[in-house]
């Protein structure tokens, strides 16, 4: 079972939970009204009776439906007006014994009348796909509408003809414009440059507003991405990492890699970040990276293939400028 499936199976599981809870709040209010006001639950008792007794005759005298219908619908009509007054005389709201729900669109199921899922169901998933990606804490402060350029410089860099901070408008651009067309258009990212500028913070913007449409998000450090694989390798059976993790950073919606560069590398993890990326692009599956290699760095480090796929698929956003995590100190 992939990270997908287990999130939508722990959503329903919350969902049908809840409805329980809310089955047991409301036979736990009947309960109550019934040792207060008995009379209500003869009510109750004598409209069921009746209700079944127009469905027997209608089904006989199929010509007399609407007559039944109307008569059953006024005395509905009168036996909730009837149990409202006895609740109000014992303090009681006017809906105490209609059936509690969280969510009343889906009754607590998840989906709506239609097949299609309720919003609700959408959210708890998404508040699983945060849960996964352990990125709750740092999304809440780190995120489109917190990014900050005053901390970037202005002066202009010979090599490139701008400054950090009209590059950092230009970079920001495409992040906000990747995540914001999530779904429409595939296209992968490719963040480079010295540490201190700024990728992570934007990768996590990124995951932040993609997270929040609902789509699956994979976010790892390097040594965590690697380090899954090789669990999985060489301890298959002694961890809980199992295939259908495996096949999640496969097929997610979206793969981060952040800090790439800054794993062991080995024949193995070459193989296991060529087949990653090979079979994500394959299937047209996003994924972003960050590294402080630069591209000539990169080509040193990794397979000629691998490489391919980087500067063949990938579109490179080149960081520079000063550590701006110094100058908050200084």
């Amino acid at each position: 079972m992939n990270l997908r499936e287990k999130h939508l199976q722990s959503a329903l599981k919350d969902l049908d939970k809840k409805r329980q809870e809310n089955q047991s709040i409301a036979r736990q209010r009947y309960q109550l009204v019934c040792e207060k006001a008995p009379e209500i639950a003869k009510i109750r008792q004598t409209l069921a009776e009746q209700t079944s007794y127009f469905f027997q005759e209608t089904m006989r005298s199929p010509e007399k439906k609407a007559e039944f219908t109307e008569a059953l619908q006024n005395l509905q009509a009168q036996t909730d007006q009837t149990i409202t007054t006895l609740l109000a005389s014992h303090h009681l709201p006017a809906d105490y014994l209609q059936p509690v729900y969280d969510c009343p669109h889906c009754q607590d199921t998840g989906f709506l009348p239609n097949l299609n899922a309720c919003l609700c169901l959408k959210k708890a998933f998404i508040e699983k796909a945060y849960q996964q990606s352990n990125l709750a804490p740092a999304l809440a402060s780190q995120n489109f509408d917190s990014f900050s350029f005053e901390v970037y410089g202005t002066e202009k860099n010979k090599t490139y003809g701008i400054s950090p901070r009209e590059n950092m408008h230009t970079i920001f651009e495409e992040c906000h414009h990747f995540a914001a067309a999530f779904g429409q258009n595939y296209q992968n990212l490719l963040l480079n440059g010295p540490s201190g500028l700024g990728k992570t913070f934007l990768c996590n913007c990124i995951a932040k507003e993609v997270l929040e449409q609902g789509f699956l998000v994979i976010y790892l450090s390097a040594p965590e991405f690697f380090g899954f694989f090789e669990k999985y390798h060489f301890h298959h059976g002694e961890t809980e990492i199992d295939y259908g993790f495996i096949q999640s950073i496969y097929d997610c919606d979206l793969l981060i890699i952040d800090d790439l560069g800054t794993e062991v590398i080995t024949s193995v993890t070459q193989s296991d970040l060529f087949q990653t990326l090979n079979r994500r692009i394959n299937d047209q599956k996003a994924t972003v990276i960050s590294t402080n290699l630069s591209i000539a760095q990169l080509s040193k480090t990794y397979s000629e293939r691998t490489i391919s796929r980087l500067l063949g698929e990938y579109t490179p956003l080149l960081f520079f400028g000063d550590d701006i995590r110094k100058k908050r100190y200084l």
